[in-house]
């Protein structure tokens, strides 16, 4: 199953404006929405960096899910577009097994 790996930046200051936006983007797209997608691995994993603040998630998605699970990820962090400086990131991965299955190959073992 593929994995999105959704990274966030936006500088510290901003923090305030992204906890205003957060709340009402669970509104609009709740967890009982993302549980029929696919199970968060990692959720809003953090750090702070000299160019502000970063969080992570990993969310694995279920089979046939992929395209809804994007359009969903897309639509919420849509929300925070507003914010200065906030940007993200939505990666599409794969396990080494479905990645040689794709290309006719069976992964070593």
């Amino acid at each position: 199953m593929p994995y999105l790996i959704i990274t966030n930046w936006y500088p510290s200051y901003k923090l305030p404006e992204v906890l205003k936006v957060y709340p009402e983007m669970l509104k609009k797209y709740p967890p009982n929405v993302l549980a029929e997608l696919g199970e968060y691995r990692v959720e809003m994993a953090g750090t702070a960096t000299e160019k502000g603040l970063k969080s992570m998630n990993v969310f694995e998605v279920k089979e046939g899910k992929l395209e809804e699970a994007l359009k969903t990820a897309r639509g919420a962090l849509a929300m925070f577009r507003s914010i200065e400086g906030y940007v993200y990131t939505i990666e599409v991965w794969t396990t080494i097994t479905e990645g040689f299955e794709s290309i006719g190959m069976q992964a070593p073992t």
